[in-house]
């Protein structure tokens, strides 16, 4: 039996890791799953995690998903389980300037023939001033500092996502977490989370 892959997506702040944590939280009998697994896109926990993290490039990313998709993912699909995966190739393709860079465009084609297509693909927004707001609480690092700094960024990266969302072919949702509690958004999905996947 396999299971489903379910891609969450979105610039920082918007809330797609307390949400997946809300729908953990809750009881998995709720998802109609019996094994729910939580992947995160880009982790510090070995070395070769902390090494592409002191030096970022989108080959390395690429390459580091690619691995993560084959040793980590595929096994948990096969055993049934339900990856919620917290950021994947998207958040790559949507970075930007890297993103506009030729060379880059070529590593896409390439690494792309290894990743997965989502199940259910779940793009989570908010609005630029609530972005802003929600990422000088709680900045965490310098790249959250700087895009607290430069919101233009924010909306730029906001743009990509929703031209990659605008392409993808697999079954999708939209989600503008504005003004919304982490609770009302998790019955959302939840409910749109039955509904795609059949369950």
């Amino acid at each position: 039996m396999r299971g489903n892959f379910v891609v969450f997506e979105g610039v920082s702040g918007s809330g797609k890791t307390s949400l997946i944590e809300e729908l953990i939280r809750r009881d998995q009998a709720s998802l109609s799953y019996s094994k729910v697994s939580y992947s995160k896109g880009f982790e510090r926990n070995s070395f070769l995690e902390r090494l592409i993290n002191q030096h970022p490039s989108s080959l390395a990313y690429y390459a580091y998903l690619t691995l993560k998709t084959f040793t980590k993912i595929k096994p948990k699909l096969r055993q049934g389980y339900v990856v919620l995966q917290d950021r994947y190739v998207y958040s790559v393709d949507s970075f930007a300037p890297d993103c506009y860079r030729y060379h880059n465009e070529l590593f896409r084609k390439l690494f792309k023939l290894f990743m997965l297509q989502p199940d259910l693909y779940i793009h989570i927004s908010a609005s630029a001033d609530e972005l802003v707001k929600r990422l000088s609480v709680n900045p965490r690092d310098n790249y959250r500092a700087g895009l607290v700094k430069n919101p233009e960024k924010l909306i730029q990266s906001e743009n990509n996502y929703r031209a990659i969302y605008q392409r993808l072919g697999c079954q999708k949702y939209s989600l503008d977490t504005t003004g919304k509690s982490i609770e009302q958004c998790a019955d959302e999905l939840l409910t749109i989370m039955r509904w795609k996947l059949k369950c």
